[in-house]
C-alpha cells in the first residue's frame, strides 16, 4: 500500500489479527463446513463414476 514490493514481520502483525479473527467468525465457520459437504459430495459422485 506504500509503495513497497515487500512484507516485513511488522506487516504481518499488523493485518494478521483482521485476517484470523475474520476466519473465526459465525459467517466463516458455516461457509467451512458447507464446502466440506459440497467436497464430500463431489467425490462421492466422482467415486461413483469409476
Amino acid at each position: 500500500m506504500d509503495g513497497r514490493t515487500t512484507v516485513t514481520m511488522e506487516d504481518i502483525k499488523m493485518v494478521a489479527p483482521m485476517a484470523l479473527r475474520l476466519r473465526r467468525s459465525a459467517f466463516m465457520i458455516q461457509y467451512f463446513r458447507e464446502q466440506s459437504r459440497e467436497e464430500e459430495e463431489m467425490r462421492k459422485i466422482l467415486d461413483s463414476l469409476s
